[in-house]
C-alpha cells in the first residue's frame, strides 16, 4: 500500500512542492472538478493510499486569511452545481436529485476520515467551475455560504476520497484575495513556498 498520495492540479505545482519522502506518490489531476474526479478514480482503481493529500493554491474571501497563509479544509461545497430558479436563486443538486450515498451529488462535504494537521487553520471552502471575478457574484457567494476560501477542485477531491474510503487532507495556501479579477495582486510563488514548508513539516510528522 502506498503510504501517501500527494495530488495537485498542475505539474508546476507539484514540482514546486517537492521533494517528497520515500513512500510518497504524486499525481497531476488537472484543473477543475471533472479532471480531478476522473484521474483520482483511475488512480484509486489501482491503488488505495493510507492518506491522500490535495495540495494547491486558493483564493481567500476573508482579509484575516491573508496571502501566503496555509489552511486545511474542514468542509467543502459544490457551490455552483445545481440549478437556477426563476427568481435567480440557487438550487443545490442534492435538492434536485436525492441520492444520499453518492458524495458527488451532495452539496456539503465533510469527509469522516479527514486527517487533521495540528496548528493549521481549518476553513470552509467552496468549489466552483468558474473562479469568481465579479463583485456581484462574490457578494452572492458570501451571502449564501459564508466561505473562507475558493478552489476549482476541492469538493471533487473530497468526494473521490469518500467514495473510495481514503483518509484525506486538503491543504491550500492563499495566493490571492477573491475580488474583482486582478492578477497583479496575486503572489503564487509565496503561496507555493509556504505550502512546500507545510508539506515538509507534515512529512516529518508522518514518517
Amino acid at each position: 500500500m502506498t503510504k501517501i498520495l500527494v495530488c495537485a492540479a498542475t505539474a508546476l505545482e507539484l514540482e514546486a512542492l517537492g521533494p517528497f519522502a520515500e513512500g510518497v506518490e504524486t499525481l497531476v489531476t488537472g484543473a477543475g472538478s471533472p479532471s480531478t474526479a476522473f484521474f483520482l478514480a483511475a488512480y484509486f482503481s489501482k491503488k488505495i493510499p493510507g492518506l491522500a493529500i490535495q495540495a494547491g493554491i486558493t483564493g481567500s474571501f476573508r482579509p484575516e486569511i491573508g496571502i501566503g497563509q496555509v489552511v486545511q479544509v474542514r468542509e467543502d461545497y459544490f457551490a455552483d452545481l445545481g440549478a437556477q430558479d426563476r427568481d435567480g436563486s440557487f438550487i443545490p443538486l442534492d435538492t434536485l436529485i436525492r441520492e444520499k450515498n453518492n458524495p458527488f451529488q451532495a452539496y456539503r462535504l465533510e469527509p469522516p476520515d479527514r486527517y487533521i494537521m495540528s496548528g493549521v487553520l481549518e476553513v470552509r471552502a467552496v468549489t466552483v467551475n468558474r473562479v469568481s471575478g465579479r463583485q456581484e457574484e462574490i457578494d452572492q457567494m458570501i451571502k449564501r455560504l459564508q466561505p473562507d476560501i475558493e478552489s476549482m477542485e476541492g469538493a471533487a477531491f473530497f468526494a473521490s476520497c469518500m467514495v473510495h474510503r481514503v483518509p484525506c487532507l486538503q491543504l491550500r495556501a492563499v495566493s490571492n484575495r477573491v475580488e474583482p479579477r486582478n492578477r497583479e495582486s496575486w503572489d503564487i510563488p509565496l503561496a507555493l513556498n509556504r505550502l512546500q514548508e507545510s508539506l515538509a513539516r507534515l512529512q516529518e510528522i508522518l514518517f
